[in-house]
């Protein structure tokens, strides 16, 4: 690039071998203004599928890349104008394709095509080989819309369990173990707070930025859904100390950055997947706290209220009430 044999643009950096290192020299060249701000990850799994597709058989990758088109790229790219995708979004979309290519691949060596391929192909497959029903049965329904297969279907797993994992008792000492342990690394103990005292998922929690937390001088407030919800004292001081600290991940780090849990890449946010091995390195199971902490929620508090405060749905507030014996008595910040 400093030669001018590569343009000093986003496809200029495409032309490298991907490695985090580019990554990370894309991320440099976008916070200092020199190449325009795009979704890096979704970037790097366009060029990952496209090299996948190209390594198909060709009947294989035309159907797949039709459908990847369509109706997996199409969709990434309308959610990644609305916020930057998470790595695990992106894998979970690189493990489906690898899953469409090894049923097609299985299909072939059957003898049949996707075309011909009938239901007891399909449900042995299920049963015996492939993995990720709820994705394969997308594709599937996909390619009988378009006239690629024929009165064949997936049925999807569907799971739900309003069973706490983690019980009222565990879910305070934990609140009481991150409140006063000062060897833990704090963006775990805020991160591992919003989860036990707010139902707070991974995925939210990274999405949160330091303009969501509200200062003043009658305390701090969290927005995580419309209104913000004032912490109680003890939490609250928590949070101002992470705020005054200095982050010790980025080594280079834009000033106009306002991620709340900032990421080691200029300009990013944390992944769910690291803050989940550090709360998880705190003590606390992200899911199985965020169960106990909707559970709690949804026994003390309106489905309305819990919807409203920490940005579910009312249904699924709602589900969790009636399977949890709402009785709605107080909760901490939220009545």
């Amino acid at each position: 690039m400093a030669s001018g044999q590569v343009p000093i643009s986003h496809e200029g950096v495409n032309r490298f071998p991907q490695s985090r290192r580019v990554n990370y020299f894309r991320q440099l060249l976008v916070s200092s203004g020199t190449l325009p701000p795009i979704d890096v990850r979704l970037n790097e799994f366009e060029i990952y599928a496209k090299s996948f597709l190209a390594a198909l058989p060709p009947s294989n990758a035309a159907i797949l890349g039709r459908y990847h088109r369509w109706h997996v790229l199409r969709r990434l790219r309308q959610q990644s104008t609305l916020e930057p995708l998470s790595q695990a979004v992106l894998d979970k979309r690189r493990g489906d394709l690898r899953a469409f290519s090894a049923f097609l691949s299985w299909i072939d060596a059957q003898g049949v095509s996707l075309a011909t391929a009938n239901q007891g192909h399909l449900d042995y497959f299920v049963a015996n080989v492939g993995t990720g029903n709820n994705a394969l049965s997308a594709f599937v329904s996909w390619a009988c819309a378009n006239g690629h297969a024929f009165g064949i279907e997936v049925p999807i797993n569907k799971r739900f369990s309003p069973a706490a994992a983690m019980s009222a008792d565990e879910l305070w000492q934990a609140v009481d173990h991150l409140l006063v342990d000062e060897t833990i690394e704090m963006a775990a103990r805020v991160a591992g707070l919003f989860i036990l005292l707010y139902a707070q998922p991974l995925a939210a929690c990274v999405r949160l930025r330091r303009s969501d937390v509200v200062l003043t001088d009658q305390g701090v407030a969290v927005r995580f859904a419309s209104e913000p919800i004032q912490l109680p004292d003890s939490v609250a001081q928590l949070v101002r100390r992470y705020l005054e600290m200095p982050s010790g991940r980025a080594i280079y780090r834009n000033s106009e950055t306002n991620w709340l849990f900032g990421g080691l890449l200029p300009s990013s946010r944390v992944t769910a997947a690291h803050l989940g091995r550090i709360v998880s390195g705190a003590g606390v199971p992200p899911r199985l706290a965020k169960e106990a902490a909707m559970r709690q929620l949804a026994t003390s508090l309106p489905a309305r209220v819990v919807a409203d405060a920490i940005g579910v749905s009312v249904g699924t507030a709602s589900r969790w009430s009636r399977m949890s014996g709402g009785t709605w008595n107080d909760y901490p910040g939220l009545r």
